[in-house]
């Protein structure tokens, strides 16, 4: 199958490839749930939603270890917020009297010929994946001799991915309270 967008990096690969850690399919889509609570209306949810799906869909083809088939009796799991954003935006579509195309009605398009709310959109992914893994190496380390504090994380998350130090400060201060809540969620989740 071929990919049109194969020139452009997708936000979910970049980030997570860089990543120090392995998560799994829910790690990763906690990344986009932050997104979508962050911003819950049409346009960064529909994006989230969009990447979740992605996302799951090169999991389960990575996990199989070849490309799958579509098939009536194959199922895959998918969080319920995604499929709701996305009935959501498909409704409103319908409902929609105007003469506006699916992405402006769902919120990744601004109107006929302007840019594609994408940047954006990535740009707040890739901030909420890279806090992500600067609590994720702090909880890493806490209960070890040499726990790492905020700056040791940040030193090593900005050193991975080539970042200014203070560029990275700015991104954790503005998105760690939402990211740790959600982090510690799904750590006592994924513990049980």
């Amino acid at each position: 199958m071929e990919n049109s967008n194969q020139g452009r990096p997708r936000p979910g690969q970049e980030a997570l490839a860089d990543l120090d850690w392995e998560p799994d399919l829910s790690a990763r889509v906690l990344g986009l749930w932050l997104l979508w609570q962050m911003k819950p209306e049409l346009g960064p949810g529909v994006y989230a939603a969009f990447e979740a799906l992605s996302i799951t869909g090169r999991v389960v083809e990575a996990e199989a270890g070849q490309e799958l088939e579509p098939s009536p009796d194959a199922t895959v799991q998918i969080p319920w917020w995604v499929l709701k954003v996305l009935a959501m935006g498909w409704e409103n579509y319908r409902a929609d009297p105007g003469d506006r195309s699916l992405g402006q009605v769902l919120g990744l398009e601004r109107g006929k010929g302007q840019r594609r709310l994408f940047k954006q959109y990535d740009r707040l992914h890739r901030d909420l994946m890279l806090t992500l893994d600067v609590v994720h190496l702090r909880e890493l380390t806490k209960d070890t001799d040499h726990p790492l504090s905020v700056d040791a994380a940040i030193d090593q998350v900005s050193n991975r991915h080539g970042l200014g130090r203070e560029n990275l400060w700015k991104i954790y201060k503005k998105h760690r309270p939402q990211v740790a809540a959600r982090y510690e969620a799904w750590v006592s989740k994924t513990r049980l």
